[in-house]
């Protein structure tokens, strides 16, 4: 019976101090990840970056590895070398299942777009797209996809991925762009009939904004190269576009002005 007792008490003290060991373990993560975060944040990277690497040498984790690996590279980055930001980058991306990794792979497809590097942040922004479709920036991947292919001439793609964008993200500042660049794809490809088609629609879907004059600007250049594409829709769509002008003297003015080219 004593010694049940005694063993008793062993586990109980056991258990006790096991409890404090791992609250004075929490306790010291978390004051030194607010440490490391306050560092990062007063432009202290050498010091952040010397507590990180210690850290990370310690852990066994691969999702700790990931984030810690991901704030170094943040410190990398901020200290303008993006040589050591990518490597530590990628060794961030080593554990696909930690969130860390897709912010990571997005940081290292920005660098190599950065770097007008087309095909290398295309491939990266496609990962993106294909393994973490939850992603909070998803719709920001899908649009830069569409801006390399655009850079790399490949218009099918290019149209194909501004579309996807446009159809999850349809208002807004990029969906305009997408839009405009769809129009873009279509001239620059040699399809000005498709090209036309698409400038007409910003300008009905769009009115009175930047995407709306620059497609105007676009359907100009296409009636000097091609006199004869469509005239009189384009001529319309000229028309509608000075009548949808909210101030009146602008609008008169407009109209006036076009009513005189088309007389020249």
């Amino acid at each position: 019976m004593k010694n049940k007792i005694i063993i008793l008490i062993f586990l109980i003290l056991f258990i006790a101090l096991s409890g404090t060991f791992v609250c004075r373990y929490s306790f010291s993560s978390e004051k030194e990840i607010t440490k490391i975060s306050e560092l990062i944040s007063t432009g202290k990277y050498t010091q952040a970056i010397t507590i990180l690497e210690k850290k990370l040498k310690d852990t066994k984790s691969d999702e700790t590895k990931a984030k810690y690996n991901y704030l170094i590279a943040v410190c990398y980055r901020k200290q303008g070398n993006s040589g050591k930001a990518i490597y530590y980058y990628k060794e961030a991306i080593n554990d696909k299942k930690s969130d860390f990794a897709v912010l990571a792979r997005f940081q290292i497809a920005k660098y190599y777009q950065n770097l007008k590097n087309y095909e290398l942040a295309e491939k990266e922004y496609k990962t993106i797209i294909s393994e973490y479709p939850e992603f909070f920036s998803i719709g920001e991947a899908k649009y830069q996809l569409a801006e390399c292919n655009f850079k790399l001439k490949n218009y099918i793609s290019a149209i194909k991925n501004y579309n996807d964008f446009l159809e999850s993200f349809p208002e807004g500042p990029r969906s305009r762009m997408s839009a405009f660049r769809i129009g873009n794809a279509y001239q620059e490809s040699g399809d000005s009939q498709k090209a036309y088609d698409q400038y007409q629609k910003i300008i009905r879907r769009y009115p009175e904004t930047y995407s709306a004059r620059i497609s105007l600007d676009k359907i100009n250049e296409l009636l000097i190269s091609f006199p004869d594409l469509l005239q009189e829709k384009i001529i319309f769509t000229m028309v509608w576009s000075c009548i949808r002008h909210k101030d009146m003297r602008m609008r008169e003015k407009s109209l006036k002005k076009l009513l005189v080219e088309l007389m020249i």
